[in-house]
């Protein structure tokens, strides 16, 4: 169900993604800003893919300003994604500066270091901290639409052994850290422990 033309583009240019809402948490402005900061760079996309509340606003701002390097593709199906993770050259995570949302990881965090594809990610506290201890990709401060720009040309001059490196380093992250079987197996060995502890008070 992926067009053809966005094939091609994934496969010929330098595409960095963002999946998922878009939306006023998501500071979709730093995204557009920080595209215009890069757009001297031609072969550098942002591909957007998803819905949400500020969609029409991002889609005004770049006929606006012209910006012919960011490309909204619509919503595709859950199941889509991964193939679409796979054939990015990194993945966008973007957050408001505020407090709430520094203490909790996005599942779009999990999500992207699951694919094995590095991340760009403009955020602040747990999820910042994680993609850093990952050593998943890169990170700047949220709203920071100059570190973001930056942070994205840091990638497209990087090698792509040193961005398979960091996707890797996600993927391995993502497996010891967030893996739901594996979850679930310690969750049970905490009850278990728990469950013996209290037979052996009692008897």
């Amino acid at each position: 169900n992926v067009p053809n033309e966005l094939l091609e583009q994934l496969d010929r240019d330098f595409c960095v993604l963002f999946a998922g809402n878009i939306g006023q948490a998501q500071s979709i402005e730093t995204l557009i800003a920080a595209a215009e900061k890069v757009k001297h760079i031609p072969e550098i996309k942002l591909i957007i893919v998803g819905s949400g509340s500020a969609l029409a606003w991002a889609k005004h701002e770049v006929e606006q300003k012209q910006l012919h390097n960011v490309i909204f593709t619509g919503r595709y199906p859950a199941e889509v994604m991964p193939f679409l993770f796979a054939k990015a050259k990194g993945l966008l995570v973007t957050l408001r500066d505020q407090d709430i949302f520094s203490y909790t990881v996005p599942s779009k965090v999990q999500a992207y270091m699951c694919a094995g594809r590095p991340i760009i990610a403009g955020i602040n506290g747990e999820a910042a901290r994680v993609v850093a201890e990952a050593k998943s990709g890169l990170v700047c401060p949220a709203e920071d639409s100059t570190g973001l720009a930056n942070k994205i040309s840091q990638l497209f001059y990087m090698s792509e052994s040193e961005r398979e490196i960091m996707g890797k380093n996600g993927r391995r992250y993502f497996l010891a850290h967030f893996e739901l079987k594996q979850k679930c197996k310690e969750l049970v060995g905490i009850f278990q422990q728990n469950i013996d502890l209290k037979r052996q008070k009692s008897e």
